[in-house]
C-alpha cells in the first residue's frame, strides 16, 4: 500500500509540473486559433543586426546606422487591401513609394478611374489595365476582396490588410463623407435610424462604400450576408488564413514595425507622412457618447466582431515578436521619422495654401504638406508628399513610358499634362 500511495504521490506531481510547463508555453508562445496554420511567406529571412543610437540631428538617416545584410531579398510582392478610413492612404504611399522606386508592376484601374479596380464590384481580373507579360508585382488601390485577385499576382505574395475600431471608423465616414450635408441630419439622428438613409444594399446615395460593415465588405462580404453571424465567422477564418498580416489603426506604427519585419524591408521603406488626415475645426474634442457607441455596434456588429479578432491576433503577434525589441524598433522608428520630417517639411497646409499640384489634397478638408525649397526636388520627400491622385497618374505614365502596359491609349490620353483626368471627377473612396 506504501508503494502504491508512492506512486500515486509521483503521478500527482508529474500531472502539476506537465500542467505547469503547458502554461507557461500558452503565455510565451503565440497560439493559434485557427484551423490550419497561416501560409508562411517564402521570402521571410531572420536577420541579426546590431542596434545604433542616433539622435535627430543626425546628418544622414537613423537607418543608414543599421546594417542590412539582406537588403536584396526584401519582399516585392505585395497585395494590400485598402479598407476605407482606416489610414489606409498612408499605407498605400508607403507602398506605391517603394514600388516606384524599384519600378515594380501595380495593378491599376482598367477604366479611366485608376485608383479604382471595379470598386465597389468585387475584384475580377478585368478590372485592372492588363500587363505586357507576367503578374503585378503589387495591387494596393481600392478594391473590393475575391479569391480571384490570387490569380494576377505572384504565387507567394504576401496579403496584408488594416482595419479600425468601428466607432472611429464611422464617425471618419460620416464626415469624410459629408453626410450631414447631403441628407440634411446630424450624425446621432442618422445613427438612431440609420435603415431610412440608405438602400436595401446598405448604401447612401452618393457614397459608393457601404455603411453597414464597411469594412467586411471591402473584404468581400455583401452587406445582407454581414448581418449573418456564421457567414461573419467563416470571412474571418478566411481572412486569417489569406492574409499575412492584418494591421491595427490605432496602433499604426507598431503595425509597420510587424511590416517591416515580414517584408524584410528597413527604417526608411516604412517611414511616412500621413495621408488624408483631416484639418482641426476647432479646439473642442467631439465626446463620443454612450447612445451613439451603442447604436454603431448595433449597426456594424459585423465589423466588430471581424475589428475584435483581429485585435487579439494583432497582440498575440507583437507578443511573439518581442515586447521590448517593440519598443526598441519603435523608438529607432521616431527617430527615423524625425529626421525626414525635419529634412523634407516646410509646414502642414490646407488645399489652397498648397503650391506644388501634386502635393494638394482631393479634399479641402484634408491637409497636405509643403516641402522646404532645397527638398523641392529631393525624390523621397517628393513621393511621401505626394497625394493617391497625382502618385497614381505618375506611376501609370511610368508604367506606359517602361512598356509594362499591354495597349491602352484611352488612358494615355487622359493623362497627358493639362488634359483632364476623369478621376477627379468621380466621388473618392
Amino acid at each position: 500500500m506504501a508503494i502504491y500511495g508512492f506512486h500515486i504521490m509521483a503521478m500527482s506531481a508529474l500531472g502539476v509540473l506537465l500542467l505547469l510547463v503547458y502554461m507557461k508555453y500558452m503565455e510565451s508562445g503565440d497560439v493559434a486559433i485557427r484551423k490550419t496554420p497561416r501560409r508562411e511567406c517564402p521570402y521571410r529571412e531572420d536577420r541579426g543586426f546590431t542596434e545604433t543610437v542616433v539622435t535627430p540631428s543626425t546628418q544622414t538617416p537613423p537607418s543608414a546606422a543599421i546594417p542590412d545584410a539582406k537588403r536584396t531579398s526584401k519582399v516585392t510582392n505585395v497585395l494590400f487591401l485598402k479598407t476605407h478610413k482606416t489610414a489606409g492612404s498612408t499605407v498605400l504611399n508607403i507602398l506605391m513609394r517603394f514600388g516606384e522606386m524599384r519600378n515594380l508592376t501595380f495593378a491599376l484601374g482598367a477604366s479611366p478611374v485608376l485608383y479604382r479596380l471595379g470598386y465597389p464590384e468585387k475584384f475580377l481580373p478585368g478590372y485592372a489595365l492588363p500587363l505586357a507579360t507576367g503578374r503585378y508585382d503589387m495591387l494596393c488601390h481600392h478594391a473590393r476582396y475575391s479569391s480571384a485577385m490570387m490569380d494576377v499576382v505572384p504565387i507567394g505574395t504576401v496579403f496584408i490588410t488594416i482595419l479600425r475600431h468601428p466607432v472611429k471608423l464611422i464617425e471618419s465616414w460620416f464626415a469624410f463623407f459629408k453626410i450631414a450635408q447631403r441628407l440634411h441630419v446630424d450624425m446621432d439622428t442618422f445613427l438612431e435610424a440609420p435603415h431610412k438613409y440608405y438602400s436595401q444594399y446598405g448604401f447612401v446615395r452618393g457614397v459608393n462604400t457601404a455603411f453597414t460593415n464597411p469594412m467586411l465588405f471591402d473584404l468581400g462580404l455583401d452587406p445582407i450576408d454581414s448581418l449573418n453571424q456564421t457567414k461573419v465567422y467563416d470571412r474571418i477564418l478566411e481572412i486569417d488564413e489569406v492574409f499575412s498580416l492584418v494591421m491595427i489603426a490605432e496602433y499604426f506604427d507598431e503595425s509597420l514595425i510587424l511590416l517591416k519585419d515580414l517584408l524584410n524591408w528597413s527604417f526608411h521603406d516604412i517611414v511616412y507622412f500621413r495621408q488624408n488626415s483631416r484639418k482641426k475645426t476647432g479646439d473642442k474634442t467631439e465626446i463620443i457618447t454612450l447612445n451613439r457607441t451603442r447604436n454603431i455596434q448595433i449597426t456594424h456588429g459585423g465589423d466588430i466582431k471581424l475589428y475584435d479578432h483581429f485585435n487579439k491576433t494583432f497582440w498575440r503577434r507583437v507578443h511573439t515578436f518581442g515586447v521590448d525589441r517593440m519598443q526598441r524598433e519603435l523608438k529607432q522608428f521616431d527617430l527615423e521619422k524625425q529626421y525626414w520630417e525635419k529634412r523634407c517639411i516646410s509646414k502642414l497646409a490646407s488645399y489652397g495654401n498648397i503650391t506644388n499640384k501634386e502635393f494638394r489634397p482631393y479634399e479641402t478638408m484634408v491637409l497636405g504638406y509643403e516641402l522646404t525649397p532645397e527638398m523641392a526636388s529631393d525624390v523621397n520627400c517628393v513621393l511621401m508628399a505626394t497625394t493617391q491622385l497625382p502618385f497614381t497618374r505618375k506611376i501609370y505614365r511610368r508604367m506606359l513610358n517602361m512598356n509594362q502596359l499591354k495597349s491602352n491609349v484611352f488612358n494615355a490620353r487622359l493623362v497627358q499634362e493639362g488634359k483632364p483626368f476623369a478621376a477627379d471627377t468621380h466621388v473618392k473612396t
